[in-house]
């Protein structure tokens, strides 16, 4: 967990675009155990297609920054 949250970090600080990041099973294909690892956490199923909670309060967020957070 702790190397996801470095990559995360990384990609922020170097300003990479979001059409620049590969996939997760693009990544796994190297990182095998790391990718087994991030497909049971939280982190995995937090996105609007599969968590109806994160998606509800996404809609929020969208909300109140009048649309300034997109998809």
């Amino acid at each position: 967990m702790y190397q996801i949250l470095l990559l995360i970090l990384f990609f922020t600080l170097t300003g990479t675009s979001q059409e620049e990041f590969k996939s997760a099973e693009y990544c796994g294909e190297c990182h095998q155990d790391i990718y087994q690892q991030w497909q049971t956490s939280l982190h995995a199923k937090s996105t609007t297609e599969k968590d109806p909670l994160f998606r509800g309060m996404y809609d929020l967020a969208i909300a109140e920054t009048d649309g300034k957070l997109t998809d």
